[in-house]
């Protein structure tokens, strides 16, 4: 099973009471709890370890609040593994003026790690933490080319701080927590080749195997519990052969740091047959057992943009059965997410959905599965949409497509909602919204949420909404959610959808003149609502109903099956 059935029940029978047994358990860092390796297989408490998993930016992009609502959806659907991509993003996403490397380790970015970490081990679930994008960091906040010996000593930094860092939340030492499965290293390096420009990644092999053996060895220095990849290789055909006379993939899966090979998947063509690595999966796998290691299918899956569902459902159905067949212990589905063309998400993809969850339980996820129920919003109203327009106007953004008007065609409270026109006719981002100014102006400092239910018909996907509030007079604007990488209020279409944005100070994304600073909510101005079409997305014309926008305090908890609790009041 996929991980000790005494554990779990604890977890999942246990709820919040857990958290406190299971920081004690991991702060003595007990080598039980961790995932280890032995005879090629994974390994847990004496049993061998399974599971399919998905990969997910928001974990580390989003805000705390996004990370307990993605992880609660995901561990309901059976899903028992996470890979946090972008952990460095705070840094590369900073601004319009590039990445700033000071900023790789900000303590407010790494409280939602330690919160990804904790929710994870209340939930029976483990960690994947992906390093890989701290090249972009060095790369484009420091100019310097991260595969060369030049950046060795910001990789032994980051090492040094991450494996040693505290856990906020529980007390919990990074190297000392066995909820993280594995540290992965670089994903998809592509070794073709050194062109003279450090923008361009392509690196002779020899390069990328001494970058990933560099911090491979460092990794186990500094944290000897965990296991430790190189991420998964995805360019296994026309690389030169290494100095070795071998293939890199060969060369980096039997060096002694590295406990695992781990590759992605994307043929050029689906439907029918297998195609493309799939065809080879078998001598990886074999490769792997001749030298005493496992094999992570680590990422794979297909566009929904661009296919019709038969053939997703028989990619799907074929790529399970053959890492079944193979006996291929963990495989991570790209991505769990509510948008975006390769994502499976509760609502969106409902077919595929069924398919994740099924070889969940196949590769030894618990059932029942815990149910998800959304954590409510409740406090007093600010407008409830049943007087005339009630002082919201058009932002003028390009995708708004006339006034906003007072509707009866849908309710979430009372008989009226407000009705938003939009037009978002490309597949480029796009931005339509509302706002309304106070005056006087308001004092929100004691609301720790601002909500509201928004409804968007079956055929309008790939929308979401922002919150932002504004003071003209000191000049800044504060974005509830952060203005990168957020996915806390994605529109499920066909549905109201309950959207909030957090106001707590700890969780509040803030800008004054492109820098971080503390919001001062005692004097809010103006509200704007942002409606955002995404790249990729199908065109949408027609109305963006909001009603019920309101203040308030404090949620109701997530809950379970057998009505045990989940989730914590803070």
């Amino acid at each position: 099973m996929m991980f000790n059935s005494l554990r779990c029940l604890l977890l999942l029978s246990l709820g919040v009471l857990a958290s406190g047994v299971a920081a004690e358990r991991r702060a003595a860092g007990a080598p039980a709890d961790f995932i280890t390796v032995a005879d090629g297989q994974f390994v847990l408490n004496g049993q061998p370890y399974t599971a399919v998993g998905v990969t997910n930016y928001p974990f580390t992009s989003g805000n705390i609040e996004s990370i307990e609502r993605v992880l609660y959806h995901a561990r309901a659907a059976g899903i028992t593994l996470v890979r946090a991509v972008n952990v460095f993003s705070v840094a590369h996403n900073y601004g319009a003026g590039g990445a700033d490397f000071s900023r790789w380790n900000e303590e407010a970015h790494w409280r939602e790690i330690d919160r990804l970490l904790d929710l994870a081990d209340r939930l029976g679930m483990h960690v994947l933490l992906d390093l890989s994008d701290f090249r972009t960091v060095i790369l484009d906040g420091l100019n310097i080319d991260p595969w060369s010996a030049d950046a060795y000593p910001y990789y032994d930094e980051m090492v040094a701080w991450v494996t040693q860092r505290v856990n906020g939340d529980n007390g919990c030492r990074y190297a000392d927590d066995p909820t993280i499965f594995q540290w992965l290293i670089s994903g998809e390096p592509v070794p073709y080749g050194f062109t003279g420009n450090i923008h361009n990644m392509s690196r002779h092999v020899n390069v990328i195997e001494d970058l990933i053996f560099h911090v491979a060895e460092e990794l186990k220095e500094h944290d000897p519990n965990h296991l430790v990849s190189a991420g998964g290789l995805l360019h296994f055909s026309g690389v030169p052969l290494d100095r070795h006379g071998q293939a890199y993939w060969r060369t980096i899966w039997s060096h002694p740091a590295i406990d695992c090979g781990a590759i992605h998947v994307y043929p050029g063509s689906f439907g029918g047959e297998l195609t493309g690595e799939w065809t080879r999966l078998d001598e990886y796998q074999a490769y792997c057992q001749s030298i005493g290691k496992p094999l992570v299918l680590e990422e794979w899956g297909i566009n929904q943009n661009e296919h019709d569902e038969a053939t997703e459902i028989d990619y799907l159905t074929r790529g399970f059965d053959r890492a079944w067949e193979l006996g291929i212990p963990v495989n991570i589905y790209w991505n769990w997410d509510p948008v975006g063309g390769y994502s499976i998400f509760t609502s969106r993809a409902e077919p595929l959905l069924a398919i994740l969850s099924a070889n969940a339980v196949r590769w030894g996820a618990p059932t029942p599965f815990p149910r998800f129920a959304e954590a409510v919003i409740t406090g007093p109203l600010l407008f409830d949409f049943e007087a005339p327009a009630e002082a919201f106007v058009s932002t003028g953004y390009g995708g708004n497509a006339g006034p906003p008007t007072i509707s009866a065609d849908r309710a979430w409270t009372g008989e009226h909602a407000l009705a938003v026109p939009v037009s978002f006719p490309s597949t480029a981002w796009n931005f339509a919204g509302v706002l309304t100014e106070f005056n006087p102006t308001r004092d929100w400092r004691g609301a720790g949420f601002i909500a509201c239910n928004v409804w968007v018909p079956e055929h309008a996907t790939d929308l979401s909404i922002k919150f932002m509030l504004h003071n003209v007079e000191e000049g800044w604007i504060a974005y509830v959610q952060q203005p990168e990488g957020e996915r806390n209020n994605w529109l499920l279409p066909g549905q109201w959808n309950q959207v909030y944005g957090d106001l707590r100070p700890e969780s509040l994304a803030f800008t004054r003149a492109g820098t971080a600073a503390a919001p001062a909510l005692d004097r809010v101005v103006r509200l704007t609502l942002e409606i955002h079409h995404a790249a990729g997305g199908a065109p949408y014309s027609g109305p963006v109903y909001i009603d019920a926008l309101r203040l308030g305090d404090a949620r109701t908890p997530y809950t379970s099956v057998g009505g045990h609790v989940w989730g914590r009041m803070r």
